[in-house]
């Protein structure tokens, strides 16, 4: 890095949300800066499992109704021009998911019962499936020992559900952000700010000092500790999740969909790998794996008909939490050209282009696709210029 470089906008955090933002601006034709504490996407958006559900997955609200919409558009779109621009295919492909719910009558207040009531009525489609249409959309997870012993399953088929493979997406975009010019600063250390009132002109790091005429905050469940630097509060907890790795003994997808259970899920690769996840943990900014852990999925994997496959790896992730479940979008307090845009939780892949294309017509005093007013930092007290 030269002693100082100056940049349209200045990134700081690469992961999904940070490199969406930076390839949606330099496709503009703006000069990106994307700055990141380690190796480019090696958190939670490496670590996730990459299912794109077609609504809100974890929140009844308007606003992540409004982005899960245009996210279910917009990403085959993106997915398509990376592999054009670099020759990468992300894996995005329409699989559709089953959910799981038991005695779906009986308990309308289930969460999974809640939100595909909601999808239906939003027009999404869910189609009620019993054992029959379960052997003909998935015949393996059909003779699964969990399903055959419940005999009639209570279950839904979601079809417009998809995928993608984190790691090859955030490799598209590394690859595509590189032609587009974008500069990436990996392995760096932000030191502080430098401000002339409420502009933020530039930011200090241990490989020198970079200037922007924009800045945006994106580094997941660490964007609380570099707001403290600009004076401001932003609650935000990691919150880890455990997974494994599964492979069939044939290049083949293990199962035909993806299925969701009691709060875990099984997203099959189409090279014969399987992903069953995730744990929910409240342990800070630690990412160990336990035996439990692991045990309780491969478990889940052997019910589900998966007892073929084999273990080959496991992981954890720390998904970025916010006090109330809804993502930080907007502009930072007293700031005219600071913006922070992170708080995602487990949908950080699903409304990563979304988040991009809107931060950036903020940024650039355009109009956005999505009114993202509600998931301001106003909410949290804190008065924006």
């Amino acid at each position: 890095m030269a002693k100082s470089e100056n940049f349209d906008e200045l990134i700081l955090g690469g992961g999904v949300i940070g490199l969406s933002l930076a390839f949606h601006l330099a496709n503009t034709g703006r000069r990106v800066c994307v700055v990141d504490r380690q190796q480019l996407g090696r958190e939670a958006s490496w670590a996730g499992a990459g299912i794109l559900p077609p609504g809100s997955w974890y929140q009844d609200h308007p606003t992540l109704e409004a982005l899960a919409k245009e996210s279910c558009h917009l990403l085959p779109i993106w997915s398509k021009q990376l592999h054009e621009m670099t020759g990468i295919d992300n894996g995005w492909r329409q699989t559709g998911g089953i959910y799981y719910t038991k005695n779906f009558d009986r308990c309308p207040d289930d969460k999974t019962v809640l939100t595909l009531s909601r999808w239906q009525q939003l027009g999404i489609l869910t189609q009620p499936i019993g054992t029959t249409e379960l052997r003909e959309l998935d015949p393996v997870v059909a003779r699964g020992r969990r399903l055959t012993e419940q005999g009639q399953p209570c279950g839904y088929f979601v079809p417009e559900e998809s995928q993608l493979r984190n790691p090859r997406h955030l490799k598209a975009l590394i690859a595509a952000c590189t032609r587009l010019g974008v500069v990436f600063e990996p392995e760096t250390t932000l030191l502080g700010f430098v401000k002339h009132g409420p502009q933020i002109t530039g930011v200090k790091t241990d490989r020198g000092q970079l200037q922007a005429g924009q800045f945006c905050l994106t580094a997941g469940c660490w964007t609380g500790q570099i707001a403290e630097q600009l004076g401001f509060s932003l609650p935000t907890k990691p919150v880890a999740g455990q997974m494994i790795l599964l492979q069939h003994p044939q290049p083949v997808p293990a199962c035909a969909r993806i299925h969701h259970y009691g709060g875990k899920y099984i997203v099959p690769r189409s090279d014969g790998y399987t992903l069953i996840g995730s744990t929910l943990e409240d342990v800070g900014f630690e990412k160990q794996t336990t035996d439990q852990a692991r045990a309780e999925l491969q478990t889940l994997a052997s019910d589900f008909g998966l007892s073929a496959c084999d273990f080959k790896e496991s992981w954890a992730g720390l998904r970025p939490a916010s006090v109330d479940g809804l993502p930080y979008l907007g502009q930072i307090p007293g700031m005219n050209n600071g913006w922070v845009a992170t708080g995602h939780f487990r949908a950080g892949l699903q409304f990563s282009a979304i988040t991009a294309v809107t931060m950036a017509a903020l940024m650039l005093d355009q109009e956005a696709p999505v009114d993202i007013a509600a998931l301001g930092l106003e909410r949290l007290g804190h008065p924006v210029s």
